[in-house]
């Protein structure tokens, strides 16, 4: 278990002008009752909305807040890997997505079975979310674990908790949602134990999903394709 670890948080968000405030403050608030130092920084990945004004006006209210503008949207993928080029400046970098669909105080739970040297990544106790979602989750789970042989729980659960070297360690490059699963196949290969918990999931007040986009489905389906192709054998 750690007890109060310095942690750089962030969060990545497109189009969530009705949900950025109040997840901000939410794991904020965890942040204070959990970390020893820590430091927020939010990825804005082009969006359209008033989501950016708002990540900037956070900012400049609180000392511990950094903004990242993507010019346009660059994908989930791109900026989870700006989120962890930018949050740099302690031990273990803890994220989430902006969407208010997790609790911050659930970091507590990751904490309990982090000992310093493993990645701990959330797995939705039960899922807020429509059966068209629920279907597709289950069935990119079961895809990366028959392909992958990784048998996590929920591979895009966004409540994952890293050790900075783990990151430093391996070369992420999907820009996809395929991310997340790159994320763990790369660091279980560099020998990290992952080590899984069980977090609150609550439904969206406000904006709407991206997940189920078919362009970003295809994008996630080539890179896992080339993610096999290029590590055959392994």
């Amino acid at each position: 278990m750690l007890v109060r670890p310095d942690i750089s948080f962030f969060c990545p968000v497109h189009n969530e002008e009705g949900n950025l405030e109040r997840t901000v403050a939410n794991f904020a608030e965890a942040l204070q009752r959990y970390a020893g130092a820590f430091e927020i920084v939010i990825i804005d990945d082009g969006s359209s909305d008033a989501t950016g004004r708002i990540a900037d006006r956070l900012a400049e209210r609180n000392d511990l807040v950094k903004v990242v503008h993507h010019p346009a949207s660059r994908g989930y993928g791109a900026a989870l890997r700006s989120g962890f080029a930018h949050a740099t400046r302690y031990g273990h970098v803890f994220y989430t997505d902006g969407d208010g669909q997790f609790n911050g105080s659930d970091l507590g739970e990751l904490l309990r079975v982090a000992d310093g040297t493993n990645v701990v990544v959330g797995y939705r106790l039960r899922r807020r979310d429509g059966l068209h979602r629920k279907v597709q989750s289950w069935v990119y789970r079961t895809l990366v674990g028959t392909v992958f042989g990784m048998q996590v729980r929920d591979v895009n659960c966004s409540m994952k908790l890293i050790p900075r070297r783990a990151l430093d360690a391996i070369d992420l490059r999907s820009d996809s949602f395929f991310i997340d699963a790159e994320l763990l196949l790369r660091m279980r290969d560099a020998g990290f134990r992952i080590d899984e918990v069980g977090v609150r999931h609550f439904a969206r007040t406000a904006g709407r999903s991206s997940g189920t986009n078919l362009r970003f489905i295809v994008a996630t389906i080539r890179e896992a394709v080339r993610h096999r192709i290029q590590n055959r054998g392994r």
